[in-house]
């Protein structure tokens, strides 16, 4: 019999759940006074930094990282419909980071923010640890390959042939990170009352890590 070259594509699956939570959150003031502007901005963030700090400093700590990650300010002259100028407006924008490995506590730590007026909640990305994903990502490639012997096998079976691996091409695993909580940071209601504030409904999808390997098989 003639040799025969079957190339299959191999696939693989594994559901994950989220192992940590990164919140991205922003301070926000804007104005006619410049001065007003900055103290009412560094004021909120000097709240923001606190709370994280009290986090932190808990004997299970819900928070494994938090940092400042962008300070921008500035000022416009915004322009009314004829294009006539207005009043210069100054602002400022404080950007911070925290990552959550707790979502009950991520839950109200962002309902608790969001209550107030300068702070707006941006996403919530969900994360898997580096020793997880590469764990999970040996699992992937070890399955891909079992799925690409399989397919080979079946068509090989069918004609009477048995085959080998010849050669193998990888690709890297993907990690199907389900959307973020807010595509754009929103703007947050106005600052309640401590019994007004709503702990917000962050339940994460689980993560899909999926792999594929191309396989070349031979047989006589």
């Amino acid at each position: 019999m003639a040799p025969i070259t079957i190339t299959v594509t191999g696939n693989s699956s594994i559901d994950a759940r989220p192992e940590q939570a990164v919140l991205s959150l922003q301070v926000k003031s804007d104005g006619p006074s410049k001065d007003i502007v900055s103290k009412e901005a560094t004021a909120t963030a000097n709240q923001v930094q606190q709370t994280f700090k009290e986090l932190q400093a808990e004997s299970s700590p819900p928070v494994s990282a938090f940092s400042t990650q962008s300070v921008r300010s500035g000022s416009e002259v915004p322009r009314d419909n004829d294009g006539n100028p207005r009043e210069r407006v100054y602002f400022s924008q404080i950007s911070f980071e925290a990552t959550f490995h707790d979502f009950e506590r991520l839950g109200q730590v962002t309902g608790r923010l969001s209550a107030h007026p300068n702070i707006e909640i941006c996403n919530v990305d969900w994360r898997l640890t580096d020793a997880t994903k590469k764990d999970l990502s040996s699992r992937a490639r070890k399955q891909a390959m079992v799925d690409a012997i399989q397919k080979a096998k079946d068509y090989a079976d069918v004609i009477g042939r048995e085959v080998v691996p010849v050669e193998i091409t990888d690709t890297d695993c993907s990690y199907g990170y389900p959307p973020r909580m807010m595509a754009n940071c929103m703007a947050a209601p106005g600052l309640g009352a401590e019994d007004e504030r709503e702990d917000l409904d962050l339940t994460p999808r689980n993560i899909d890590v999926t792999n594929s390997v191309q396989v070349n098989f031979k047989g006589e």
